[in-house]
């Protein structure tokens, strides 16, 4: 189903030139429904205008003397039924397939700054009532963003910051649109959504970096940090963290609200205090309102940051709409609004898509599922261990008895610390919601129990199953994602899991250059993954060129996707003691292989 939405700025004189160019493009582009905003005039006046191109059904509002005005026709055969409308949008819901109906709402935003969050909150209480998919278009007379301008000044948005919050509260997502930018025409806005069918999960909090920059949150931590909890240093910790959790969200929210009251009025209070230094000669009141507004633009830059998630940015980056639009863009890419099943069938639930990936991914990791399945996932019939026994007997590389002493020994606090600020200190969290940013920059305070619980996890063998809980985010391996298996797994485990994890790699390292072999341009220290892109160029041009002679040449492309979500626990085992590890560390490693759990995350929100 295609439209068009204009915002005709008066269509009450048949002569307009307005009138030939939509019905040229109607004609042209065989819309099923046309949105006409801003007539100026009444339904009845619109009708006969377009009645010719085929648009006999039709719906409408009146303009109130000289302003307003909405009409919208469609052609006759489409299951459009009428629902509500107002001075500012009109409510229409389409039965075209009885199986998934969904409503179109097609919306003018209110030209009254004054009067424009009312006309939003009005539209917000029918979005709480309506029972299936929504999608929501027209001109909204607001931008959420600068970068959303073509022209005019830059800077402070008058609306923006309830717009956003109105957005935010309804979980609305702003489909992006395809195409070129003409500047002199008003760009509208698409909103999708869903309603009533949810999934049930709500988002885990995770920690903000702009908190852990401000003084009063970093004295917060230290003076609650050491509440005590009764039981085993794992235990305790995860209990600490889930405690703190509770503490900064509750600030972060209060703050965030104040800032919000007060960010409108910097400006005024900020002339105040330059007059107020003119009059008295003093300058410690204008300092002090600098200062404020310094720190919240220090904030709002962490904030956008933090949820760009670039990697190549440097510190001297600073909150420019190139944030905005890679947040925006990188939101619109990841968000789910639908998926086909196992017969092929787009699925538009909510909670049918989530049991999609639910399934997908329980058939994938579960052991029992695995075990069925031979190792590799080769097609032959080798499906027992005891079938590799020659492979391994072939193995002729083994740990040096001088490493084997040094794998053996304990870990100690400086391994932890060393593996703490190695870790991306903006990653993804785990289901904790902490940052590796969190521990770096609160080491004085936490580090006796971040220390105490990986050293009883590494030194033990023994991990806490509460910490050993993963999430598994979908990331879109391509542009237009459609079966389940578009979609790549990535793993967010807790930053405790982490530290034991990058422990135990720091002391493989030693062993990992002559253990894997030369080929292996991955996982080993030195080597880089990017130059087997170099050695398939040159091997290609090199058969591209070889065109004469009685032997040809040719390259084989093995489809590795899933190497690794086949290999069965008891083969890794296996594999460690074939090289010659220590029992000591292969028994760390598998305990913390195997006692992980996972969620799946589906829009941000876990299935549990």
């Amino acid at each position: 189903m295609n439209g068009l939405i204009w915002n005709c700025r008066g269509i009450n004189n048949a002569l307009s030139p307005i009138i030939p160019k939509i019905r040229a493009l109607t004609s042209s582009n065989n819309y099923d429904f046309l949105f006409l905003c801003e007539t100026k005039c009444t339904v009845e006046q619109v009708n006969p205008l377009f009645r010719s191109a085929g648009f006999v059904e039709s719906v409408g509002v009146n303009a109130v003397g000289s302003s307003g005005g909405l009409w919208c026709g469609w052609k006759s055969g489409l299951m459009m039924n009428y629902v509500t409308s107002c001075n500012n949008f009109i409510i229409i819901k389409n039965e075209m397939n009885v199986a998934l109906p969904w409503y179109l709402i097609l919306f003018y935003g209110e030209p009254d700054q004054a009067l424009r969050l009312r006309v939003f909150e009005l539209l917000g209480s029918w979005l709480n009532s309506l029972e299936h998919p929504f999608i929501i278009v027209g001109d909204f007379n607001q931008v959420e963003f600068s970068c959303d301008k073509l022209s005019g000044k830059t800077g402070s948005i008058a609306g923006a910051l309830g717009f956003h919050k109105w957005r935010v509260l309804h979980e609305l997502v702003d489909i992006p649109f395809k195409g070129h930018v003409l500047r002199g025409v008003i760009i509208g806005r698409v909103f999708g959504g869903f309603n009533l069918v949810k999934n049930s999960c709500k988002k885990p909090y995770k920690i903000e970096s702009w908190n852990l920059d401000n003084v009063e949150c970093l004295s917060l931590i230290n003076k609650n940090w050491t509440t005590s909890f009764v039981g085993s240093a794992p235990f305790r910790l995860a209990r600490k963290l889930a405690f703190i959790r509770n503490i900064l969200r509750k600030w972060s929210i209060d703050k965030r609200q104040v800032w919000s009251r007060e960010w409108d009025r910097f400006d005024v209070r900020l002339q105040e205090a330059m007059d107020y230094s003119i009059n008295t000669g003093g300058a410690e009141l204008s300092i002090q309102v600098n200062d404020e507004v310094t720190e919240f633009a220090r904030a709002t830059a962490l904030y956008w940051k933090q949820r760009a998630k670039l990697k190549w940015t440097v510190d001297g980056d600073t909150c420019t709409k190139f944030f905005f639009n890679w947040v925006k863009g990188r939101a619109g890419r990841n968000y789910i609004l639908s998926v086909k099943d196992l017969s092929g069938c787009w699925t538009y639930d909510p909670i049918c898509i989530g049991n999609l990936f639910y399934s997908y991914f329980y058939n994938l990791y579960n052991p029992i599922h695995n075990d069925q399945l031979p190792i590799f996932s080769s097609t032959n019939d080798m499906s027992r261990l005891d079938d590799f026994e020659g492979l391994f007997r072939r193995v002729s590389t083994k740990i040096k008895d001088d490493d084997i002493d040094f794998l053996s020994k304990p870990f100690s606090k400086k391994d932890v610390r060393r593996a703490v600020f190695q870790l991306g200190a903006l990653k993804s969290p785990g289901p904790d919601g902490f940052p590796a940013l969190f521990f770096q920059r609160c080491w004085h305070t936490v580090k006796d129990d971040v220390s105490s619980t990986v050293l009883s996890i590494l030194n033990s063998g023994l991990v806490l199953k509460e910490l050993n809980i993963t999430f598994i985010a979908l990331i879109p391996k391509c542009a237009s994602p459609e079966k389940v298996d578009d979609y790549r797994p990535i793993s967010l485990c807790n930053v405790i899991m982490k530290i034991v994890t990058r422990c135990i790699t720091n002391r493989l390292s030693r062993v990992m250059s002559y253990l894997v072999g030369e080929f292996q341009n991955a996982f080993v220290a030195g080597r880089h993954i990017g130059d087997n892109v170099l050695l398939a160029h040159e091997a290609i041009q090199n058969i591209n060129k070889h065109t004469s002679g009685s032997c040809g040449r040719f390259a084989f492309k093995a489809d590795m996707s899933k190497a690794y979500d086949r290999i069965r626990w008891d083969f890794l085992k296996r594999t460690l003691s074939c090289f010659g590890f220590p029992s000591f560390l292969i028994n760390l490693i598998m305990n913390v292989v195997s006692t992980v759990s996972y969620e799946v995350l589906v829009n941000g929100a876990p299935l549990k």
